[in-house]
């Protein structure tokens, strides 16, 4: 005779905990897998900066989310605080990166302003002729890639331990 089995949603309180821990664990799964392919990117196409940017700012972004209070009851920093100091200060300058740099654009990590060019020869001044973007501007790289994928996976543990404890 087959065996047929079934998953039923659980809709208790006592699986509410659990249920955050599933969602902030797949949260650090994905960032853990877009720092992987930005360190992979960059290594192999370093001619592709900007995708790599983009890779690390959405691995930051995942990341964060999992110390957010909103919906789920996320990580607090307590949770982490058994990580060395080291691991800590990457914690917090990642989530002062995403607070002033990803997630608003008026912030200490760029600049922008208007360039005119324009020329002048044997003491005569010429019209400007063209009118352009500068900026100085922080690149998030393959660096950030790698250091926020060591923290990541060190946050998985505890994240891990809590699902396992919760389960």
């Amino acid at each position: 005779m087959p065996s047929l089995h079934r998953a039923v949603e659980v809709r208790l309180p006592e699986a509410e905990v659990l249920a955050d821990l599933y969602s902030v664990r797949y949260d650090l799964e994905i960032a853990t897998h877009l720092s992987k392919v930005a360190r992979e990117m960059g290594d192999t196409r370093p001619h592709e900066s900007l995708a790599v940017e983009c890779l690390v700012t959405a691995a930051l972004i995942r990341y964060c989310r999992c110390f957010s209070h909103n919906v789920r009851l996320g990580l607090r920093r307590a949770d982490i605080e058994s990580l060395d100091a080291e691991t800590l200060a990457d914690h917090d300058y990642f989530k002062d990166l995403r607070d002033k740099f990803v997630a608003h654009s008026a912030n200490p990590f760029e600049e922008n302003w208007v360039t005119a060019s324009a020329s002048e020869r044997d003491g005569v001044r010429y019209p400007i002729t063209s009118i352009a973007h500068g900026s100085h501007r922080m690149l998030l790289s393959v660096g950030e890639a790698r250091t926020l994928g060591g923290l990541i996976k060190k946050v998985r543990h505890i994240v891990d331990a809590k699902v396992k404890a919760e389960e």
